[in-house]
């Protein structure tokens, strides 16, 4: 599987390898795209958001610009780490976090040595370009033969989280607690969720809360408060406003139209 881009122009930047320590570091960001090939370690990189994606020796995530990432290593590693800039799209494909479990091909390992060589000596800035664009190519050729592989894994990980809605639609804080429970970022999440089911989560919550909300003046004598508190609702006056919103009609007159 090749993935391709309209455009797909790179600028190398800055490229530098250094050994990790076991030990936390802190979250922060850069203004460019950071590449970080774990060549040796294990541990796991921090998102923004406090998730963690593990990694093993070999591993390679690319960070967005001005996504702020930070790492803990359980083993001490070396990092070859570059800056680079990319179109629009690509970037955009990347996101907040683009993850490859392992780097084998060994055309892209020395390519990868070679551009973060702190002692190598200095290219023209367009051939260092050149090498760069070719490297993306490849890492993304490579990594599109695991792509249905991933695709799966998100697809369980959505229906996990729809799951997880329908059973705690009541106490459910926000969506970074429904994005956490599954692992991912909750933009994210957010995207992938409508992408996937038609629906923000949100709405999907609300929904859920609405049609509990349905059953409880159907079947009960409760009164409006106590079915806005059940149902998941923080006060009266939303949880009536979204009511009417969805159904046409409030709580009152909902209940009266059942036989």
């Amino acid at each position: 599987m090749v993935i391709s881009f309209k455009s797909l122009s790179a600028r190398y930047l800055r490229g530098f390898t250094h050994e990790i320590v076991d030990g936390n570091y802190g979250l922060h960001s850069h203004d460019d795209i950071e590449l970080v090939w774990h060549s040796a370690g294990r541990g796991v990189d921090i998102k923004s958001d406090k998730s963690e994606q593990p990694f093993e020796p070999g591993a390679l995530v690319i960070h967005g610009a001005g996504c702020r990432h930070g790492q803990r290593n359980s083993e001490t590693g070396v990092d070859a780490c570059l800056h680079l800039q990319v179109s629009q799209e690509c970037a955009d494909y990347f996101g907040e976090l683009y993850y490859v479990p392992c780097i084998e091909d060994q055309v892209i390992a020395h390519e990868l040595r070679s551009l973060t060589s702190n002692h190598r000596q200095e290219l023209p800035q367009a051939i260092n370009d050149v090498r760069l664009e070719a490297l993306l190519l490849h890492i993304l050729e490579l990594d599109g033969e695991a792509s249905a592989h991933r695709f799966d894994d998100l697809e369980s990980k959505l229906n996990e989280a729809q799951r997880y809605i329908r059973t705690h639609f009541q106490e459910i804080s926000g969506l970074g607690e429904v994005a956490g429970h599954i692992a991912l970022s909750e933009d994210y999440f957010r995207h992938q969720f409508k992408e996937r089911f038609d629906i923000a989560p949100m709405e999907f919550i609300v929904q859920c809360r609405l049609e509990h909300a349905q059953q409880l003046l159907q079947h009960t004598s409760l009164g409006q408060q106590a079915i806005a508190e059940q149902s998941g609702f923080s006060n009266i006056r939303y949880f009536n406003t979204r009511f009417s919103y969805y159904m046409g009609m409030t709580p009152g007159q909902f209940r009266k139209s059942q036989p």
